[in-house]
């Protein structure tokens, strides 16, 4: 059995900055609208959703997590992890080992979002002064090809290609603002897709190891709101360190 605790920031920083702008400029917008009285148009509309969504999908925090793996035989593992805001399943499968100690192994997993999280941009994130999220789901599944190897007792270097697919459901809401749409609850939402590569290594000796670990991810997601289509696609990197005990 091995248990692993430890932390992740996932930091999308080509899109922070534009984040951020949406979001100053969709709040003036909205702020001038309401001190006239009059509705937001419906780029205006799109622009606060637009923004929130971002909010939502590149959301840099500090993750922690919790993950639990256990072998099953035929060098099955199966595992179950924790972070944040999601729980995850995974099926792991070592299917080939050469005579120079390399490993390749297979994973499976689906993951259930128990909520949005909470993102450090939230705070003075002037937006979501004027729509609310009143709709969240999100499931993903994802597969990944790792290919490690151990030298002796003390390190282990390992390298992943991962493909994941995120079934993502959003609904918002206009607050505080009228609308001119005449939509209630504005939809957005749509398959997220990530094709990343992780790298790390363990350094340790026997039983407890110090992980090392960083992501690197692509994502590709354009999401129709309000009738027009809106790129959010953008880089994602996701550093982790933790400790990992077996027993």
């Amino acid at each position: 059995m091995q248990v692993t605790g430890g932390v992740i920031v996932p930091v999308a920083a080509s899109a922070i900055d534009a984040i951020i702008d949406l979001g100053e400029d969709a709040a003036d917008q909205a702020r001038a609208a309401q001190n006239a009285g009059e509705p937001l148009t419906p780029e205006q509309e799109r622009e606060l959703t637009t923004s929130a969504l971002a909010l939502v999908l590149f959301q840099p925090a500090i993750v922690p997590e919790l993950a639990a793996r256990v072998g099953v035989g035929f060098d099955v593992d199966l595992g179950l992890r924790y972070s944040g805001q999601l729980v995850k399943g995974e099926a792991h499968w070592q299917f080939w080992e050469s005579e120079g100690g390399v490993l390749a192994s297979a994973t499976l997993g689906y993951a259930h979002h128990l909520g949005p999280g909470t993102s450090a941009l939230q705070t003075g994130f002037d937006a979501l002064e004027f729509i609310k999220l009143v709709d969240y789901s999100r499931q993903d599944i994802d597969a990944r090809l790792s290919i490690g190897k151990d030298w002796g007792q003390w390190l282990s270097v390992y390298g992943a290609a991962r493909y994941l697919v995120s079934f993502l459901d959003f609904g918002a809401q206009l607050d505080d603002v009228e609308s001119s749409t005449g939509q209630d609850i504005i939809d957005a939402g749509g398959a997220v897709h990530h094709v990343g590569v992780t790298g790390g290594l363990m350094i340790g000796y026997k039983h407890v190891f110090v992980n090392l670990e960083l992501n690197v991810a692509q994502v590709f997601f354009e999401p129709s709101i309000l009738g027009q289509t809106q790129d959010l696609s953008g880089l994602i990197f996701a550093p982790g360190v933790g400790v990992t005990a077996s027993f």
